[in-house]
C-alpha cells in the first residue's frame, strides 16, 4: 500500500452503504476532531437505520459523466477526471469534513469540504464537481450527528476521454497457493488481494464508452472490487478484492459463472523471464576472456571487458560476439549503412518490455545525449522511456495523474534486481562501438541485430503492468516491433485453468498489435519440450507446421527459441557446428530460432561482460532484425511509402533463414535451404536467422531464388506473398 490509505472490505451490503471503516494510518489527515470511530460507537437508532438497510450515508457519482443519473461512487470505473458527486446522509450533520485522496503517497490528501458543506449542513444533501487525478481517487465522508461520528468512504478509478491506459500506484506483496497441474503439485505465485479482468465489450479495438464503464462498474460491485488499473482499448481491468477471497479461488468462481461481459479472469500471475543457466563457455574462450581495459585489449582503460583471442590486433571481433558471423550480421550492417548513408529521413522504433536497462544513480544522458549506455545503446537512441505503473495517452505516451507528458530516464528504468532488460536491450540494438574509438567509460563493444534502429525501453512489474506495458508500445507510432522475453510462471503454464486464462486476458492485445501492423517477437520457454499450444506466446504465434501460411487474419506473433555453438571450437576461429540449445522448447509454432546459448552480454552495472543462457536473448535478436528491415524499407525511397507490410517483414525472416537439418538437439550439418526435404521442422522454425539475407531482400525487394521450399513454378508455397527473383536479378 501507499502508506496513506488502507481499504478493508465492505461492512454493509454493496448497493446500500459505500466502503465503510477505511484506516488512515497518519493521523494528522484529519482534524482530531474528527477521529475515526469503531462501529459500536455509533447511536442504536443510527445502527438500527444499517441494519434496516437505510444508508448511513451514500457517496455517488454522475455516471455516464453529465446523464444525471447518480450511480454508486464505491467500485466504479468513471471516465472523467471532473466527476460530480453527490453525497447524501441520514440527518442533517452537526460538522462535516469531506476529504479527497489518491494513490500518489507524494501528494497531500484535499479537503474539498467546501464544495459539500453548504447542502449538506442546510438539507443533508450536496453534489459538487470535484476535479480528481488519473488515478484511483478515494472521497472520505466524516459528519457528527447529534453526537455519533460517523466515517464514510468510497473509492473510483478516473481518466479522461485522451487516455488509453490508467494505473493506481497500489501494489500488494505476492503470495502462492498450491495448484494441481500435469507435473503434481506445484505453487502458482501471483499479487496478493488483486485479480484481473478482461471484459468482452463486442468492440474491444475502439476506445471505451461511459456506457461501458457502467456494464464494468455493475460486475465490481457485485464483487465488491476495487478498480486499480485499466486497458481502455481492451478492457483489462486489475482490481483488488475487498472480501478476502483468495484470488485464484475467485478467478476460478468467476471463470464459472455466467456473466455475459466477462471474458476471462485471472490471478495477477508472476511473470517470468526466459533464461536459464546454462552451460559454461568453450575454455578457450573463457580463458582469454579479460575483465578490465589494458590487459591485451587495445582500445583504452574504459572498454570493461574484451576477448583477445588471436593476438595484439586493435580490433577483436570476438568481443561482438562470435555468433554474428553465423548470421553474417557485418555484412547486413554495411549494406544499410551503403544504402542509407550517415543520415536517416525516417527512424524504426523497437519496444523492449522487460526489467529495465542498466543501473545509473544518476541519469547519465543529462547534458550527453551521445552518452553510450552499457547496453551500448547512445542515449539519443532512446526514447519516451517509460516505468510501471503505466498511465499513457492515445499516442502511448506516458503521462502523470494531470495527464501531462511524464518525463523519464534511465534512473527511472534501472535493472537493479536482476541483468535481464540490459541483457536484452543490448542483444536488440546494441551498437558495437567497441569497434570505434569510444570515450573512456562508454561502449562496452556490444553489437545488436538492429544496429541502427531506436529502442523504447519499458520497465514492466507484474503480469498486468506487463500487458498495459504492450498497449502503450502498441499505441506509439513510432513503435513498429515489440520484444518480451518473457511469460507465465511455471505453474501458470501448466494449470489448465490459469493457461485459460491467460489466453483470454491477452486476446484482445493480440487483435490491437495485429490491427496497428506491429510486428510482436516472443521468447519460447526455456524447459526444452514442446510447448503444445498452451501458453503465451504458444497460444498466438500461428501453427507453422504442414505447409500452413500466414494471412492478413493471422496474428503478427513471432515464437523464438535459441541455437548454441558445440562445446566445441574448430582450431583458431569459433565456428563449431550449430545446434538446437538444450533448454529450447519447440514445437509446430516455431517461427524461427537465433543465438541464445552461451551468449556474452553486459553487466547492468559495469558493462563487463557476462554469460548468459536463454530464448529471453534469441528473441531480441530477432526484434532487431525485423526493426532494422524496417529501417531499411523506411530509408530506401524516403519519400515513398515503405515496401513490405509487417507481414512480409515476418515471412522474409523464416524465408531467409538458415536451415539447420530436423535434428532434436544434435549437432546437424547446415544444407543449402533449397535442398530437396529441406523446410521448416519443429525445433529450429525455418531455420537460424541470417541477418544479411533479410536485409538484402529488402534491399532487392523480393525474395532469392535459393530460399526456403521453392516450389516447380518459382514461387514458395510457404511464402505465398513474396515476389521472388533470381540470382542474375539481384
Amino acid at each position: 500500500m501507499n502508506g496513506k490509505i488502507k481499504l478493508l472490505p465492505s461492512v454493509f451490503a454493496i448497493g446500500v452503504v459505500a466502503t465503510i471503516l477505511v484506516v488512515v494510518t497518519s493521523a494528522d489527515h484529519l482534524s482530531s476532531s474528527y477521529r475515526t470511530q469503531p462501529l459500536s460507537l455509533f447511536s442504536e437508532d443510527v445502527l438500527a437505520k444499517a441494519a434496516a438497510n437505510d444508508p448511513l450515508a451514500l457517496l455517488q457519482v454522475d455516471t455516464p459523466p453529465g446523464s444525471g443519473q447518480f450511480r454508486p461512487l464505491d467500485f466504479s470505473i468513471v471516465p472523467t477526471t471532473t466527476p460530480t458527486v453527490r453525497i447524501s446522509l441520514p440527518e442533517i450533520p452537526n460538522h462535516v469534513q469531506v476529504l479527497l485522496d489518491d494513490t500518489d503517497p507524494s501528494t497531500p490528501v484535499e479537503d474539498i469540504t467546501s464544495a459539500f458543506a453548504s447542502g449538506l449542513l442546510s438539507v443533508g444533501e450536496a453534489q459538487a464537481s470535484v476535479p480528481v487525478a488519473i488515478d484511483n481517487n478515494t472521497v472520505q465522508l466524516v459528519a457528527l450527528i447529534n453526537g455519533d461520528e460517523l466515517f464514510a468512504s468510497a473509492s473510483m478509478l478516473n481518466f479522461g476521454v485522451d487516455i488509453s491506459v490508467v494505473s493506481s500506484n497500489i501494489t500488494f506483496p505476492p503470495t502462492s497457493t498450491p495448484v494441481e497441474t500435469d507435473q503434481g503439485m506445484e505453487d502458482l505465485e501471483f499479487e496478493d488481494d488483486v485479480i484481473l479482468l478482461s471484459f468482452d465489450m463486442e468492440a474491444p479495438l475502439e476506445a471505451v464508452s461511459p456506457t461501458s464503464t457502467d456494464a464494468i462498474n455493475t460486475v465490481l460491485r457485485q464483487e465488491q472490487l476495487v478498480p486499480l488499473a485499466f486497458g481502455v482499448p481492451v478492457h483489462l481491468v486489475r482490481a483488488q478484492i475487498t472480501t478476502g477471497e483468495n484470488p485464484y479461488d475467485m478467478a476460478q468462481r468467476l471463470a464459472a459463472s455466467s456473466i455475459p461481459i466477462l471474458d476471462a479472469v485471472l490471478p495477477n500471475v508472476l511473470a517470468e523471464d526466459r533464461d536459464v543457466a546454462g552451460e559454461a563457455m568453450p575454455a578457450r574462450l573463457t580463458n582469454a576472456y579479460r575483465a578490465s581495459g589494458g590487459a591485451r585489449c587495445q582500445r583504452g582503460a574504459g572498454l570493461h571487458g574484451c576477448f583477445d583471442y588471436d593476438g595484439p590486433d586493435a580490433t577483436n571481433e570476438l568481443r561482438v560476439f562470435r555468433y554474428h558471423f553465423f548470421m553474417d550480421s557485418f555484412a547486413g550492417h554495411r549494406l544499410v549503412e551503403r544504402i542509407v548513408g550517415p543520415s536517416a529521413g525516417q527512424q524504426a522504433g523497437l519496444a523492449t518490455i522487460d526489467r529495465g536497462l542498466g543501473n545509473y544513480g544518476a541519469d547519465p544522458c543529462a547534458g550527453n545525449p551521445a552518452f553510450n549506455t552499457v547496453a551500448d545503446i547512445p542515449c539519443n537512441a532512446l526514447f519516451r522511456i517509460s516505468s510501471a505503473p503505466f498511465n499513457f495517452d492515445a499516442d502511448g505516451v506516458q503521462v502523470d495523474a494531470a495527464g501531462a507528458p511524464r518525463a523519464l530516464n534511465l534512473t527511472d528504468i534501472r535493472d537493479v534486481a536482476y541483468h535481464h532488460g540490459t541483457h536484452v536491450n543490448a542483444a536488440a540494438a546494441g551498437r558495437g562501438n567497441g569497434l570505434l574509438a569510444a570515450p573512456a567509460g562508454e561502449g562496452k563493444g556490444i553489437l545488436g541485430t538492429g544496429r541502427h534502429v531506436r529502442v523504447r525501453p519499458f520497465k514492466r512489474g507484474a503480469w498486468d503492468q506487463s500487458v498495459y506495458a504492450i498497449l502503450g508500445a502498441i499505441l506509439d507510432p513510432d513503435v513498429d516491433v515489440i520484444n518480451t522475453s518473457w511469460g507465465a510462471t511455471g505453474a501458470a503454464r501448466r494449470d489448465s485453468f490459469t493457461a485459460a486464462g491467460i489466453q483470454g486476458l491477452i486476446v484482445n492485445v493480440v487483435d490491437l498489435a495485429r490491427a496497428s501492423g506491429k510486428i510482436w517477437v516472443a521468447a519460447g520457454a526455456n524447459d526444452g519440450a514442446d510447448s503444445g499450444g498452451t501458453s503465451f506466446p504458444d497460444d498466438f504465434a500461428p501453427r507453422r507446421d504442414g505447409g500452413r501460411t500466414r494471412t492478413a487474419a493471422t496474428p503478427l506473433v513471432m515464437k523464438i527459441c535459441s541455437t548454441e555453438t558445440a562445446g566445441t571450437v574448430d582450431g583458431q576461429r569459433v565456428r563449431g557446428p550449430e545446434q538446437l540449445s538444450d533448454f529450447s522448447s519447440f514445437g509446430n509454432r516455431q517461427s524461427a530460432t537465433a543465438p541464445g546459448g552461451d551468449v556474452m552480454l553486459p553487466h547492468r552495472t559495469t558493462g563487463v561482460l557476462e554469460r548468459d543462457d536463454g530464448c529471453s536473448f534469441a528473441a531480441p535478436v530477432v526484434a532487431g532484425l525485423a526493426a532494422e528491415m524496417i529501417y531499411l524499407d523506411k530509408n530506401f525511397f524516403p519519400s515513398l511509402p515503405p515496401t513490405f507490410t509487417p507481414l512480409q517483414i515476418i515471412e522474409i525472416i523464416e524465408a531467409t533463414a538458415d536451415d539447420l537439418g530436423t535434428t532434436e538437439k544434435a549437432v546437424n550439418t547446415p544444407r543449402p535451404n533449397d535442398s530437396p526435404g529441406n523446410g521448416r521442422d519443429n525445433f529450429f522454425g525455418h531455420g537460424r536467422i541470417n541477418v544479411w539475407k533479410a536485409l538484402l531482400s529488402v534491399a532487392n525487394e523480393a525474395l532469392a531464388s535459393a530460399s526456403h521450399d521453392i516450389g516447380p513454378t518459382g514461387f514458395s508455397p510457404a511464402f505465398p506473398i513474396l515476389v521472388q527473383m533470381t540470382a542474375a536479378d539481384t
